[in-house]
């Protein structure tokens, strides 16, 4: 069995999918899996080196993108499994299927609840177009699949769910408590996009700001709103308060600073930075979006989850969280017992079974 995995690019910055697709690429060498990673963009500073994985150094959207993605896959044997990320990748691979350049199985991993197409009059017919061609599809959680149903009733069969997972190694952090006394500090981490609705947490900042609190608010990430948000942020008199780091290669010893994660996104299909913090000890609250919500433990999730569009509820739920020391330490207690659900290994051995279903 030999599996090669295309992806848009191996640009860690660029989100959840480029970190699954690799710590899936490395799990399978480990299990001594024939295993290629390819990324389709040149690849970047922040790009990692990983044994066999590649760039086919073209122009994401362009012609000669898809003449080098057919070009790379029939190198393989018509056996060798096709696992696809994101668009256009995956537009790529089901066209030359269509067009009979391959006969390759495809398995394709729905990363997101949401995309631009599904906002426009022909986006369901490019994705029949698309999703004909696929023999199985990966949604990374319950809410990712729902909605793709709810786009294209009829790949009903081929979908199954495969939630992410992040190893089990990662070190505990012991936070501590804070207090007016201290400096509270907050931390987020994804792309500098509309999306994300870092907006409200800066509104946030601002309130609790406004009720004693000496808070810090650092956001990791790049992107394309960085102008916006700190217009923001002069708009609600927190310049100060928020911090932009852009990308950071281990984000973990700014997280390991913090005191609560905060993911405010309108939509999500899991949120894998938010299952990195719950791993590490971090209490995370995040928006009641279909998929992100998938991570709050059910005992706790009135306390950790927010609508995205109301600034006072993410107040209350830090406000209600830093009440008691003990009400701090019990949230994160609960959030740690649930993260365990999500493990690399059971994430891989998910894959694999996939894998064998199409070899």
């Amino acid at each position: 069995m030999k599996i090669l995995q295309i992806i848009n690019d191996t640009n860690l910055s660029n989100g959840g999918a480029q970190h699954i697709c690799l710590n899936l690429h490395k799990e399978l060498l480990n299990r001594n899996i024939d295993a290629e990673l390819v990324g389709i963009s040149p690849m970047l500073g922040g790009d990692p080196v990983v044994s066999k994985c590649r760039s086919l150094n073209a122009k994401l959207y362009s012609f000669s993108a898809f003449r080098k993605v057919v070009k790379r896959i029939k190198k393989e044997e018509p056996s060798t499994v096709i696992h696809v990320h994101l668009f256009p990748a995956v537009l790529y691979v089901t066209l030359a299927k269509r067009l009979g350049y391959i006969s390759n199985k495809i398995l394709f991993t729905e990363h997101s609840t949401n995309n631009n197409r599904r906002d426009k009059w022909y986006g369901k017919m490019i994705d029949k177009f698309i999703y004909k061609k696929v023999d199985l599809i990966a949604a990374i959680s319950l809410g990712t699949q729902m909605a793709l149903f709810n786009w294209l009733h009829e790949i009903s069969s081929k979908i199954s769910v495969i939630y992410n997972g992040l190893d089990d190694s990662t070190e505990i952090t012991v936070i501590p408590f804070p207090t007016k006394s201290e400096t509270l500090k907050l931390v987020s981490i994804g792309r500098l996009i509309p999306l994300k609705n870092y907006e409200l947490a800066i509104q946030v900042v601002s309130k609790l700001k406004g009720n004693g609190w000496n808070v810090e608010y650092q956001i990791i990430g790049t992107g394309s709103h960085i102008s916006e948000l700190l217009s923001v942020c002069k708009k609600y008199g927190v310049e100060k308060n928020v911090h932009f780091l852009g990308y950071q290669h281990e984000p973990e010893r700014f997280m390991r600073d913090s005191h609560i994660f905060i993911m405010p996104s309108f939509y999500e299909g899991f949120g894998l930075s938010a299952l990195k913090a719950i791993k590490m000890g971090l209490p995370a609250l995040v928006s009641n979006v279909n998929g992100l919500k998938e991570l709050a433990h059910p005992e706790v999730e009135q306390h950790v989850l927010f609508n995205s569009d109301s600034p006072q509820e993410l107040y209350d739920r830090i406000e209600n969280l830093l009440s008691t020391e003990s009400n701090f330490r019990f949230l994160i207690q609960k959030l740690h017992l649930h993260g365990q659900n999500f493990t690399l290994t059971k994430m891989v051995n998910n894959y694999i079974k996939l894998y064998q279903r199409l070899t």
